[in-house]
């Protein structure tokens, strides 16, 4: 399961508002000895993600949370949001170029016919229904009581 930690910033009978926001790594990921999460988090400056999720433990205000999602579920988002517009843009963009090369038009026109059918097939392709929206995968996060644990960090991240 991968994790993330958050705290809860607002609660009701079984609703709770938690926020999961920007981390650093560990010490030495921050120094670069790391697996990098500190270098990505500096580079990327997430801003903070504030989640409703029901909250079946009536956790309190201010209480440390993890917050998990399957690795399975993961990798289907990954393949859904990342693969699969990368396949149909390329697949669209071979079929525009072919057809752009078979129809006798300059470098030039192919070049912008390929282009376009790689903007037009990625974008189709993250119109298909079974690219699931954020709003969906809510149903696949859990949320666990007590702080994130530092699993899959490394050695030097228990410091």
């Amino acid at each position: 399961m991968i994790e993330q930690q958050g705290r809860v910033v607002r609660a009701e009978p079984g609703k709770a508002w938690v926020v999961i926001g920007p981390q650093g790594g560990c010490s030495a990921c921050d120094a670069g000895r790391g697996c990098g999460a500190g270098l990505f988090g500096r580079l990327l400056k997430r801003q903070p993600l504030e989640l409703e999720l029901d909250n079946p433990q009536d956790l309190p205000v201010g209480q440390a949370v993890s917050l998990g999602i399957q690795e399975s579920v993961f990798l289907r988002l990954t393949m859904a949001l990342y693969a699969l517009p990368i396949l149909v843009g390329l697949a669209v963009a071979w079929v525009c170029h072919y057809i752009s090369s078979m129809a006798g038009t300059g470098p030039g026109v192919t070049d912008l016919a390929t282009l376009a059918g790689l903007i037009a097939g990625s974008a189709i392709a993250l119109r298909l229904p079974l690219v699931r929206r954020p709003s969906d995968v809510m149903q696949d996060l859990v949320m666990l009581k007590g702080p994130a644990t530092t699993a899959g960090c490394g050695k030097d991240c228990a410091s």
